[in-house]
């Protein structure tokens, strides 16, 4: 017998003491070492069963203030586990008979004690057995309905008990409102600090959202970043979005973590029932679409859903779809903007802006189509698309004679941080005989500030093989001039944000004049776009601007209607100025 299960604590409800010391002289014969208790009357027995844990139970059934099946009631009453064995002279075999199917776990009768030691590590064991498969079905439990990490609610969980507060407030008619609360940025403090840094910031917001709630409500985590609040039984919206200020309230304070103080914003949304729906899955979904419309403008912001967010939404999966069937029925054509020199109004390149056809519907703008494409990752094979349909396109101008000009092409974000960009610039400038003077590629400061190391090697490679680098929109992203000495394009791309109100706004102006000059002494070109106007076209020459495009010198256009204009544009550069 193992050591361990030879020290044992028995509660004895025996009214004779000298009985009770035969049963421990017995079980001390077979080896165990005991601590007891000995009670006989009903209350004392429920205070020795509440005050401390017993591994054991033996019971006399006749005693004068109870017999035993009372003893054996009050036990199970209590709801413990514990084995129950009886221990009598006087006991039936109908009495045991009938008590073990109540629930005791054997009889021993006390003239012949010799089966108590046997029993009693019989019903130890299984007791041990039975505890561990109930442990571990607990545990299973908890696993199935529960996140490990912050002990909050899953969605299994939390979405059994929406589904039950629906119920619930159908039948008195009151309102349910869910919430979903999505950290804005999260992404990054795991890039930073580390896995276990996010973690630990994930378990303080559980805290924080707990304390900010109050029963009857839930709080649940569904993903990384992503937790859902039930409030059953909701007096009014604004009582919905009162505990939303207060979400965000809460997380609005720093959070102190391995010595630094970070900062965490969210976008938070909520559903009502049964106004916006009356079952679970849907409320889940419009609270989801409520936050991913705030998170969309910007974030550290709560916003209540309206039907036409479900509108949207399913515009924007027709959308997705439709631009997957566009790439491969190859519905995209690429446009061109010429872009002149100030100079001597020379040609020196165009920028090639995409354009969608869709065959029932007509134009898609870009504002439409880029953010999502943006947002789906289909900006990685569409951006592909439109480098080597411009280096196709530069190739045929190069065969028909043009010299040189630069086909600039914009780069996302996304696509700027793959690995092997450089690499694919490269090779299509090889597969299609050009010089790297014939290629631009325009980036945005929010490439350089999403991964500075990352997008530094890559700008670095490409600038080895003499491939122009614009940094386009300056000025209205975080403008911080020290990425300019580091990242050392070849072009500022002033915004047009700038140059539409330059004859009024002074401030514009002198904005666009701090540009030209900051970029002639870092030794940079400057190019405007927008330019719409003559006094905006000649504002910039004044100011020395290197390059301009605008409607003032083309529109974007086909491929097939830029020998034309060109033809024209050449004509008539004697007489410019306009």
């Amino acid at each position: 017998m193992d050591s361990n299960k030879l020290h044992i604590t028995a509660l004895v409800v025996e009214d004779v003491e000298d009985d009770m010391l035969l049963l421990l002289q017995e079980l001390r014969r077979g080896g165990y070492r005991l601590q007891c208790e000995r009670v006989d009357t009903p209350e004392a027995l429920r205070k020795q069963l509440t005050s401390r844990k017993w591994d054991i139970v033996f019971c006399d059934y006749s005693m004068p203030q109870m017999n035993g099946r009372q003893a054996l009631d009050i036990v199970r009453s209590i709801d413990l586990d514990v084995p129950f064995i009886f221990v009598s002279g006087s006991i039936g075999e109908d009495i045991a008979v009938e008590a073990m199917r109540t629930g005791a776990q054997d009889y021993i009768m006390k003239h012949n004690l010799k089966r108590l030691t046997p029993a009693v590590c019989r019903e130890l064991d299984d007791a041990k057995a039975r505890h561990e498969r109930r442990a571990a079905e607990l545990r299973l439990q908890f696993l199935t309905h529960y996140d490990q990490l912050t002990q909050l609610p899953n969605r299994v969980l939390f979405q059994s008990k929406l589904s039950e507060s629906l119920q619930l407030c159908e039948a008195i008619q009151a309102m349910t409102a869910v919430v979903c609360v999505n950290l804005d940025k999260f992404k990054n403090i795991n890039d930073s600090l580390g896995y276990d840094a996010g973690d630990l910031v994930l378990q303080e917001v559980a805290c924080r959202l707990k304390n900010v709630l109050s029963p009857p409500s839930v709080v649940a985590r569904f993903s990384a970043d992503e937790f859902f609040i039930l409030l059953p039984n909701i007096g009014s919206r604004q009582a919905v979005v009162k505990l939303m200020e207060n979400i965000l309230y809460s997380l609005e304070r720093p959070f102190n973590l391995q010595g630094c103080r970070l900062y965490l914003n969210a976008s938070v949304g909520m559903t009502l029932s049964p106004q916006d729906g009356n079952d679970a899955q849907t409320l889940l979904r419009n609270a989801d679409i409520a936050t991913c419309r705030v998170k969309d403008k910007g974030g550290k912001n709560y916003g209540m859903y309206t039907p036409d967010m479900t509108v949207r939404l399913e515009e924007l999966m027709e959308l997705e779809q439709a631009m997957r069937r566009a790439l491969h029925n190859q519905e995209f054509q690429l446009y061109y903007q010429p872009q002149v020199s100030l100079r001597d109004n020379k040609l020196i390149g165009v920028e090639a802006l995409i354009r969608w056809h869709r065959p029932a519907q007509g134009m898609v703008s870009p504002g439409d189509f880029i953010p999502l494409a943006e947002e789906t990752g289909l900006i990685i094979p569409l951006g592909e698309w439109v480098l080597r349909q411009a280096c196709i396109q530069a190739c045929r101008w190069k065969q028909a004679g043009h010299p040189a000009f630069r086909v600039a092409v914009n780069i996302s974000p996304l696509q700027f941080r793959q690995q092997a960009l450089a690499e694919q610039v490269l090779t299509l400038l090889q597969e299609y005989e050009l010089e790297p003077s014939w290629l631009e590629l325009e980036i945005t400061e929010s490439v350089i500030m999403q991964d500075t190391a990352a997008a530094l090697t890559t700008l670095n490679r490409l600038k080895q093989h003499q491939v122009h680098v614009s940094l386009d929109d300056f000025g209205t992203g975080y403008s911080s001039l020290s990425y300019l000495k580091h990242f050392k394009v070849d072009m500022i791309k002033v915004d047009q944000a700038f140059v539409k109100d330059v004859s009024q706004d002074q401030d514009d102006a002198t904005i666009i004049s701090a540009i030209i000059a900051m970029a002639g002494k870092l030794g940079m070109k400057v190019i405007a776009e927008g330019v719409e106007t003559q006094h905006q076209y000649d504002f910039l020459r004044e100011e020395g601007c290197d390059y301009i495009q605008g409607y003032l010198i083309g529109r974007p256009m086909p491929a097939e209607q830029f020998d034309a204009w060109l033809e024209q544009w050449q004509a008539a550069c004697p007489n410019i100025p306009v």
